[in-house]
């Protein structure tokens, strides 16, 4: 993805990740002013929205597009394990467990 990434914006694949053309890519607070920019279109209190949640946001979207947890960690530069704490309340993990619950409380009805 990451390629497909790169060719679309049209930049070299040693480019950093979140670069739009060649020569210029966005920083850390280039991305919080444009993440404060669009909070404050769309006409929402900017106190309810920091880096972090965008963050946190980013970490189980990426999981629940089916990337690994290391790779969700080394994707966020996560440098603890407390990311996974986000994932644990991912909606795609919660439907998952529920499912595998039903499907073998399912099985252990049909063999009473």
């Amino acid at each position: 993805y990451l390629k497909l990434l790169m060719s679309v914006v049209n930049v070299q694949s040693d480019a950093p990740l979140f670069s739009f053309n060649n020569n210029n890519y966005h920083t850390r607070y280039s991305l919080i002013r444009m993440l404060d920019m669009c909070i404050f279109k769309a006409g929402l209190p900017l106190a309810d929205y920091s880096w972090h949640s965008f963050r946190r946001g980013a970490a189980v979207f990426a999981f629940e597009l089916g990337l690994a947890d290391s790779a969700v960690q080394l994707l966020g530069d996560w440098s603890s394990p407390a990311f996974k704490h986000y994932l644990e309340f991912a909606y795609i993990r919660k439907v998952s467990v529920a499912k595998k619950i039903a499907k073998n409380f399912e099985y252990q009805v049909k063999q009473l």
